[in-house]
């Protein structure tokens, strides 16, 4: 004889809730918002916003000059291109944006639901290396220009040149892209937190002066300016008025990674522009980017970037 099989029968209301048999659910929020600007101010601009509301966003700033003003008495915070501008809102807040005139203006705004404001939480961060902070007076809110890294430039300017998508399909994916930005930027602000932390490298970093800290970023624009020559520690302390040991050693606490490892991120932002920009075959990039042969081009740019320089070229620079 058959056992009869018994089923389990729930109500309609018990359907609907958000407590059926016992699940757990993470709170629902509404879609990331996206925006593009790409606009050539004839004369200076000037944006005042009275009373900025409670909000989360992130601006990645392809090119861009002026400054934001958060706050009547706060310093501004310059727009730099290839920076990304995180700002997260828990009270309102008075601000001023000015762009100069004869400037282009071309970036990504991307607009986070409210609830992923826990993810940073009301405390200001500390400015750190590549991080500068701003904060009003009398609110809750800040606001963290960083670099952006080799994956968020990529994203930032293959958004910005083919538009923003209209099919579902191709919108969830730019959604994920999104909150993986996000992401990113959030990972990279917790380990400068962690790095503030009294450790030896902390000691390090407090010791430097203002003055170390301007020859240091004097070093690295000197990098960033000759990326193709035989960058010896030796020549790069001189430039920067400091020895040596200072050099490696303030290098490593104000940005967190080598001299060395800072001059191949260079020249491999430097074959990436080649590689989209001109016809140059990847020999030539190599050798004019200050890399021995292709394969130590190819070994650095697939770390730096994910993918070969031959693939990167073959997608035209996607």
């Amino acid at each position: 004889m058959r056992t009869p099989i018994r089923r389990l029968v729930i109500p309609q209301h018990a359907r609907q809730s958000n407590a059926l048999v016992g699940a757990t659910w993470s709170d629902a929020h509404e879609a990331v918002r996206v925006g593009l600007v790409d606009r050539h101010v004839e004369q200076d601009l000037v944006l005042p916003s009275a009373g900025v509301p409670p909000h989360l966003s992130l601006v990645l700033l392809l090119e861009g000059k002026g400054h934001f003003l958060m706050g009547g008495r706060s310093r501004p915070c310059e727009f730099l291109d290839g920076h990304c501008l995180l700002s997260c809102g828990w009270e309102p807040f008075d601000g001023e944006d000015f762009i100069p005139a004869h400037a282009r203006f071309r970036a990504v705004l991307l607009h986070y639901p409210l609830a992923l404001r826990k993810v940073f939480g009301t405390a200001v961060p500390v400015s750190r290396g590549d991080f500068e902070v701003h904060a009003p007076v009398h609110a809750k809110a800040w606001l963290a220009r960083l670099p952006m890294d080799a994956w968020l430039t990529q994203f930032a300017r293959t958004l910005s040149e083919r538009g923003l998508p209209q099919e579902p399909l191709p919108l969830l994916e730019l959604e994920c892209h999104a909150l993986q930005a996000l992401h990113g930027v959030a990972s990279r602000l917790t380990m400068a937190a962690e790095a503030a932390s009294p450790t030896a490298e902390e000691n390090a970093g407090a010791a430097l002066t203002g003055r170390d800290r301007r020859r240091l970023l004097a070093a690295r624009r000197h990098i960033d300016s000759h990326p193709s020559q035989a960058l010896r520690v030796a020549d790069i302390a001189r430039v920067a008025g400091l020895s040596e040991t200072a050099l490696k050693q303030g290098f490593r606490a104000l940005f967190d990674m080598s001299v060395y490892a800072y001059v191949l991120q260079s020249r491999c932002r430097l074959a990436e522009k080649l590689l989209r920009d001109t016809a140059l075959t990847v020999e030539e990039v190599a050798l004019r980017c200050g890399f021995s042969n292709t394969s130590h081009l190819a070994r650095q740019f697939r770390r730096e970037f994910g993918t070969t320089p031959l693939q990167y070229r073959r997608r035209g620079g996607q």
